[in-house]
């Protein structure tokens, strides 16, 4: 797998949350994943490699992904386990910036969509 890709829903890829919960009551992608598909763990892990890959490069790094996996990454950064991304909305084409202040992890900037125009 990718290590930016998409997190594996596994049974549930193409359903919506609220299919998934009509069958699945409490059910929730951030605390149980999908059947076959990833845990959040797993995702977890994903993210914190990516988290590594960049700090190696010492320099800015641009990285475009999927929506979970980047809320997943945004709270991997900040130390929080990645059920944490489900306090962090994120639409479509929106701009992130990570980064830190002093020696602190922090999120410069979430969910910036001015440039989406008509929002």
């Amino acid at each position: 797998m990718t290590t930016l890709q998409e997190w594996d829903y596994g049974e549930f890829e193409g359903k919506t949350t609220l299919e998934i919960r009509r069958a699945h009551p409490g059910w929730s992608v951030w605390v149980h994943g999908g059947p076959g598909g990833e845990s959040p763990a797993e995702v977890a892990r994903r993210a914190d490699q990516v988290i590594e890959r960049a700090l190696a490069l010492a320099s800015d790094v641009a990285v475009s992904a999927h929506g979970h996996l980047l809320r997943v990454l945004a709270a991997r950064w900040l130390g929080h386990p990645p059920s944490a991304g489900a306090g962090l909305l994120l639409d479509t084409a929106s701009l992130s910036v990570l980064g830190t202040y002093l020696d602190d992890r922090v999120i410069r900037q979430w969910h910036e969509i001015c440039h989406l125009g008509g929002h």
